[in-house]
């Protein structure tokens, strides 16, 4: 997880955003979703992922589809997750 910004990143692309957090307290699963959401994203567009933790094994799975991921941690129960097309 870094800190610093990604040159790719901008508020601005964010096209869609997600939180996971009612979702996980429930016993759900995002991967699905998520993966689904994402099929459909054009180059240089920003999805949003709010969860309660790092996500790592979801976070390779989408790397591997090709997207580039940034993580913003806020505190240690909040991180944004963002990830942008490949171009």
């Amino acid at each position: 997880m870094e800190n610093i910004v990604p040159g790719w990143f901008s508020e601005e692309k964010v096209t869609n955003t997600y939180d996971t957090r009612e979702m996980l307290a429930g016993g759900g699963h995002p991967v699905a979703k998520v993966l689904e959401d994402l099929a459909n994203f054009k180059a240089g567009d920003i999805y949003e992922l709010v969860t309660p933790f790092m996500p790592a094994p979801l976070l390779e799975k989408v790397k591997a589809q090709d997207f580039e991921c940034w993580t913003k941690k806020e505190n240690d129960s909040l991180f944004r997750n963002y990830f942008c097309k490949a171009k």
